[in-house]
């Protein structure tokens, strides 16, 4: 990794530890995107380039910077992160936020992640004054979520009007299960905040046993010794797929995710097995202090 700052460590405003490891998977959200302003953007004042410069006067123009944070699994012992800018947010007419991705490096920026660690989500926050963009929010880890270091997909969203958000879409993939999970995080003027953390947004164990992906998704039954291997536990397929719902007079809207799949299931008087379709809607609506349930629940199998 070329071209690396060693920043002094920042006291994050706010840090929230996502639940456990998780791989990227895209997730296309229907609501319009914010606007982004990349690093070739002709708003000079307002792209990734010159929000770095703003943040870390000694950048050099590309790569990543290390900062310390708060570790993955510790929280109150810190470790270097190589952080790399990735979006420049608008949030409103005098407001920016700066995205950083990091992944847990040594202190030259090389990454060390191991195959339990996520990866980092950090936001500074800038404000225009006087024609300048001025920091005004370091939070150099909101919070934590993927495995080997990868954060995840993020992508940006429209909760409703003047809320934009990043949704994170990551995941963990071993001993043959596959796991997906979603988390949001608004921008506002003051920061970022999670408003909802860690929802399980899909898993698999296709790979976990013999049988399993061919009975699901071929429909060729197992041998007797593979189905005796089988059961809800270690053969299942539930994804789903998730968008903004908006709602009359809301100002932010509902999170609606859709869930298909299928799975192994086991009669509880023969003990025969077969399988079964899964389906579902569970919707999130915001409250006081972010996303709560609403309504439906989540067959997402727990890994």
């Amino acid at each position: 990794m070329k071209s690396l700052l060693l920043a002094s460590a920042c006291v994050p405003i706010g840090v929230a530890l996502s639940a456990c490891e998780r791989p990227a998977t895209a997730a296309a959200p229907v609501a319009a995107p914010v606007a982004v302003l990349p690093a070739s953007s002709a708003v000079a004042d307002g792209s990734i380039a010159a929000l770095m410069r703003e943040a870390f006067p000694k950048w050099s123009g590309q790569g990543a910077v290390v900062l310390h944070v708060p570790s993955y699994d510790h929280p109150d012992e810190r470790i270097a992160i190589a952080a790399t800018p990735t979006m420049a947010v608008k949030i409103d007419a005098t407001h920016r936020a700066l995205v950083l991705v990091g992944t847990p490096s040594d202190e030259a920026g090389h990454d060390a992640a191991s195959h339990a660690q996520g990866g980092n989500l950090g936001i500074r926050v800038f404000e225009l004054q006087g024609g300048r963009w001025v920091q005004k929010t370091a939070q150099d880890s909101v919070m934590w979520s993927g495995s080997m270091g990868i954060l995840g997909d993020v992508e940006l969203v429209q909760l409703g009007p003047g809320h934009p958000a990043l949704s994170i879409v990551s995941g963990f993939t071993g001993q043959g299960f596959n796991v997906r999970n979603l988390d949001v995080v608004e921008l506002e003027p003051a920061g970022a905040r999670v408003v909802l953390p860690g929802i399980r947004l899909s898993a698999d164990a296709l790979g976990a046993y013999a049988g399993c992906d061919e009975w699901l998704n071929r429909h060729q039954v197992p041998s007797t010794e593979m189905l005796g291997d089988l059961n809800p536990g270690n053969c299942f397929e539930v994804g789903g797929a998730w968008h903004v719902q908006q709602a009359a007079g809301a100002e932010r809207g509902d999170i609606v995710i859709s869930f298909d799949g299928h799975r192994v299931v086991v009669d509880e008087h023969t003990q025969a097995k077969s399988v079964q379709a899964v389906a579902g809607t569970l919707v999130y609506r915001y409250g006081k202090a972010g996303y709560e349930k609403a309504g439906g629940e989540n067959p997402v199998p727990e890994v």
